[in-house]
């Protein structure tokens, strides 16, 4: 068994795993559509009270980022890459993380198809569970591309928005939600 982290729309999750742990979790979850978790808790986003289940069978599809434990796989299934750093809007979190792609691949064309389960690494999650905001360093954190309302490259330190989802995006970059980020105007701008 090994431990899960995962982030739903409305409520963090954790619990067991059934799985082997010489398994990288990037290819368990993207090869099932419904994972049967134990020992469950989850936790609301709005008010922090959890509810305690002993099984319960989690959609891959309700899932929005999953935290990695666990094995990388064998050294064999592991390639050189070239990394790009991002800044994500995942429903109700906001996550920068490191985006990898194969040495010959532009790792942002890479993270726009392919395989719904993408992970980041030395990434942070943040979002606001019962009113407070928690902020996450995690190692690996594997994001559902599904969810993702906005995407931007992030050069150094970033400091993401405090609206939640909203992330400034590059002017070039080709906008999937419909949503527009729009700086708001300074006090120059005002006189």
């Amino acid at each position: 068994m090994r431990p899960l982290r995962a982030y739903g729309g409305d409520c963090t999750i954790s619990g067991r795993l059934d799985a082997p742990e010489e398994k990288r979790l990037t290819d368990l979850l993207n090869e099932s559509a419904l994972l049967v978790v134990s020992d469950v808790t989850l936790r609301s986003l709005e008010d922090g009270h959890g509810v305690t289940v002993p099984v319960l069978e989690l959609e891959m599809s309700d899932v929005y980022a999953v935290e990695a434990t666990g094995g990388r796989g064998t050294q064999q299934q592991r390639l050189g890459t070239r990394s790009a750093r991002i800044a994500l809007g995942v429903g109700p979190y906001r996550v920068v993380g490191w985006v990898h792609a194969p040495k010959s691949a532009d790792p942002l064309a890479a993270f726009t198809r392919g395989r719904t389960m993408v992970p980041l690494t030395d990434a942070q999650i943040v979002f606001f569970g019962a009113g407070s905001e928690v902020v996450r360093d995690v190692e690996v954190l594997i994001v559902n591309r599904d969810h993702i309302g906005s995407l931007a490259t992030a050069e150094g330190d970033v400091e993401l928005p405090r609206e939640l989802g909203m992330v400034p995006v590059d002017p070039r970059a080709k906008d999937l939600t419909g949503a527009v980020y729009v700086e708001p105007p300074s006090d120059d701008d005002l006189k």
